[in-house]
Formats: structure tokens, C-alpha cells, sequence
């Protein structure tokens, strides 16, 4: 069924609870007979209602964002409500877009921390951050985790080591080198 075929069963409804006499019964009776007709439940339309909903944001400000690019990523979200509590907005969008938009967000933080955290160590690696005292005892084993972790950074520190940024032949490394792709 099509979004204002949705949108007009919900004016309905409205209009079946909340009329005055004759107005109502005659919602309630035209309701019935077009939930037949579609083959809609009342549970359905609760479901698909669009309504202000409370989202809480999370505080760190990179998952912030994340969670930002998320909802405008889902739905054409283009207007939010400010509410008296720090962390909550108010979205006016369905049950399960606000259901859809929770999972996308477990989702994809997770993997967002792991190149988060690659990123951290291939940074640190390249400008030779470590601590002035070396550690003392035997070197520890790594796990299986540990080490792809450093392989990850490993990669991206190599990608931000091609380019030289404070040179004037930045623009000439930019550029792509056919040979490359070839190989």
C-alpha cells in the first residue's frame, strides 16, 4: 500500500477516536471497510505512523557523528526537535525506521571503533610517539586480534606516509601513475 493511502487511513482513524457523533461512527465504519479492502490490521498502522520519537545521541563526539550520518543516511530526515534533556532529540519518523536506524548504529560502530583505533596507532607509528622508557621484561605474545590490529595500522600508516604534505609536489604525487595500475 502506498504512503498516502497509509497517510489517509491514519487521518481516519484519528478522526474514528477523537470525532463527535455521526462524524465518528461514520469514520469508524469507513475504516473497517478500507482495513478489509487493503488487508491491513490496526497494529499495522500504529507501526507505521509517523510520530515525534525520542532518540538518544551518544556523547562521544566522533560516534556523534556517526550516529548524524546514519539518520540522514537511512531517511530524508530534515528537521529534529531539541528536548530538555542533554542527549535526546526528537525525530518525527516511524517505529521501525527508528528501529532500523538503532541497528544501522550498533552496527557500524562497532567496525567505526576497530578503524578508529588502527588509525590511533598507524598516527602514533608515523609520528614516532612512544613512550621515552622502554618496557621492562620479555616482549609479550600477541593474539590473533592484536596482531591484525597492528597490520591494520600498519596499512593506513603506510597511505599517509605516501604523500609529503608540507611539499610544493604534492599535486604532482596526487596524480594517478598508470604504471601502477597496470602492475
Amino acid at each position: 500500500m502506498s504512503e498516502t493511502k497509509k497517510q489517509l487511513l491514519l487521518k481516519i482513524k484519528a478522526l474514528a477516536e477523537n470525532g463527535t457523533d455521526g462524524e465518528k461512527v461514520n469514520a469508524q465504519k469507513l475504516l473497517s471497510e478500507l482495513m478489509t479492502k487493503y488487508g491491513i490490521s490496526d497494529a499495522e498502522l500504529e507501526l507505521n505512523k509517523r510520530e515525534w520519537r525520542d532518540v538518544t545521541l551518544p556523547r562521544f563526539r566522533l560516534h556523534n557523528k556517526l550516529f548524524w550520518q546514519i539518520i540522514m543516511s537511512t531517511y530524508d530526515i530534515t528537521k529534529y526537535r531539541k528536548t530538555n534533556k542533554r542527549d535526546v532529540i526528537k525525530l518525527e519518523i516511524t517505529h521501525s525506521e527508528h528501529l532500523e536506524i538503532l541497528a544501522r548504529y550498533e552496527f557500524y560502530v562497532h567496525y567505526f571503533d576497530i578503524d578508529i583505533d588502527a588509525y590511533l596507532h598507524a598516527f602514533c607509528s608515523k609520528n614516532k610517539l612512544f613512550p621515552k622508557t622502554k618496557a621492562s621484561g620479555n616482549p609479550r605474545q600477541l593474539t590473533e586480534r592484536q596482531y591484525q590490529k597492528l597490520l591494520r595500522a600498519q596499512q593506513l600508516s603506510d597511505r599517509v606516509n605516501k604523500y609529503q604534505y608540507g611539499s610544493n609536489k604534492l599535486s604532482e604525487q596526487l596524480k594517478l601513475d598508470f604504471n601502477d595500475i597496470n602492475d
